[in-house]
């Protein structure tokens, strides 16, 4: 019981210092607790490879190989290479960059993966947002996680805030004639 007070005044203590600090970053456990819930032992870590290596090189050994399916289509891991490609280049045209977050605004489909995948290309971070939550819990997703740019489709734009600037995929400035490169990053 007095490992529950504990943590209870650590939590009020804290929103008492600083109100506008967001719970998820509160410690709720002492050093010592925390310490000791799960030591780990082995060996390190074996691979250095980041997130875009590890697609690139899923794409490379089998480029006609589906790499996602839906009841909506399905992409071969070389056509989503190439679209990834072409969404990255049009993120690092909006500035998107390392250690910047971009909210993803799309119910799970290719185009999720699709933009998974492109994010992690432009070396930022991304941030799910289910475009089916309420508009006020979106807004604190996008606020909390420092989101300063987002990715959704014509279908959901008009349900999330327009506090971040929103790349749509299906218009044309994202697909067709027009459309950026799909040369490697």
């Amino acid at each position: 019981m007095h490992a529950i007070v504990d943590r209870v005044e650590r939590v009020l203590d804290a929103v008492l210092s600083d109100e506008q600090q967001p719970l998820a970053r509160l410690s709720l456990l002492a050093d010592a607790e925390f310490g000791s819930l799960a030591p780990v032992f082995g060996l390190e870590g074996r691979s250095t490879r980041l997130l875009p290596e590890i697609f690139s090189d899923a794409a490379a050994v089998g480029p006609d190989a589906i790499a996602v399916r839906s009841v909506d289509g399905e992409l071969t891991y070389r056509e989503l290479d190439r679209q990834s490609n072409r969404l990255a280049r049009i993120l690092l045209g909006h500035g998107v960059r390392t250690e910047t977050f971009v909210a993803l605004g799309i119910a799970r489909s290719i185009e999720s993966v699709l933009t998974v995948w492109a994010v992690a290309k432009s070396g930022a971070a991304f941030v799910p947002v289910d475009p089916n939550y309420p508009a006020d819990r979106i807004e604190h997703m996008l606020a909390d996680s420092g989101a300063t740019f987002g990715v959704t489709t014509r279908t959901h734009l008009d349900d999330l805030p327009s506090t971040v600037p929103w790349i749509v995929l299906d218009d044309l400035a994202t697909d067709g004639p027009n459309a950026v490169s799909d040369e490697p990053i």
